[in-house]
């Protein structure tokens, strides 16, 4: 994960801040075939992904530079945001966010994310 791999849709860094509505954003992303292995489903629907890990530095092993949590101890759950709190202790969580594209056939157009975090 830590290195780009973008004919498999994936990114290392977000350093792409899109207007997501753009077709040539999308020129790298991976269409998901439908299950007889087309990339148009018989509805006329072409759906195509990219995932961003949210760092600054493409490339690299996660560092400061990026999108993350950490693990608390069983003392401190439930008062991570209280002011004086434990510090957080134990393996990063980093955040990737999942970007899915849906155009359709009359021209519509879908675009949905969502971030997911990973140990």
């Amino acid at each position: 994960l830590n290195n780009s791999s973008t004919a498999n849709g994936y990114y290392s860094s977000n350093a792409l801040h899109a207007d997501w509505t753009d077709p040539t954003i999308w020129a790298d992303a991976v269409s998901v075939p439908d299950a007889s292995g087309s990339s148009t489903d018989a509805a006329g629907n072409t759906v195509s992904f990219v995932v961003h890990r949210l760092c600054a530095t493409p490339d690299a092993i996660p560092d400061e530079n990026c999108a993350q949590s950490n693990e608390r101890s069983a003392a401190a759950q439930g008062s991570s945001m209280r002011s004086g709190a434990p510090p957080a202790t134990g393996l990063p969580w980093y955040f990737y966010r999942i970007s899915v594209r849906v155009q359709g056939p009359r021209e519509t157009l879908s675009i949905v994310q969502t971030n997911v975090q990973v140990q």
